[in-house]
């Protein structure tokens, strides 16, 4: 069903259908929303590292030029300060964007499988079960 959900044209898709997965869709993205309310700022504050760095090079290098090694070392800190910074920023944001996928997967395999028990009988002679049971672990 997905693979020809998304193969089809928009005029082929049922509008009901469309607003039914809009709504399960936009439903688990809410749940999600306080993981991802602190990762989007993360990943701002750990790419901001990527933009410090050409800073603390010609900063480095001005004070080598100059032979004032303290300022050399200070800056050398500094660097590294941020560089661990912008490093932790990411971890973290890299975890809370784990954690937001696999509960995404998780509740949208809870939907499926209870899809599945509210089918009939009839719905399981039709279908190949196998076919069921790969669609639950490749689709979600």
């Amino acid at each position: 069903m997905c693979s020809q959900f998304c193969k089809s044209s928009k005029k082929d898709i049922d509008p009901e259908k469309m607003k039914r997965v809009n709504k399960i869709l936009r439903g688990l993205l809410c749940e999600q929303r306080v993981l991802l309310i602190f990762a989007l700022p993360l990943s701002f504050l750990g790419s901001l590292q990527e933009f410090t760095t050409p800073f603390f090079i010609g900063r480095i290098l001005d004070s080598m030029q100059n032979e004032n090694k303290k300022l050399m070392h200070l800056q050398i800190v500094l660097w590294v300060g941020f560089l661990l910074t912008g490093s932790l920023f990411a971890a973290i944001k890299d975890y809370l964007y784990l954690m937001s996928s696999e509960r995404l997967g998780k509740r949208a395999r809870f939907y499926f499988f209870r899809s599945m028990l509210k089918k009939d009988i009839a719905f399981f002679d039709e279908q190949r079960v196998g076919n069921l049971l790969s669609r639950l672990q490749q689709d979600t």
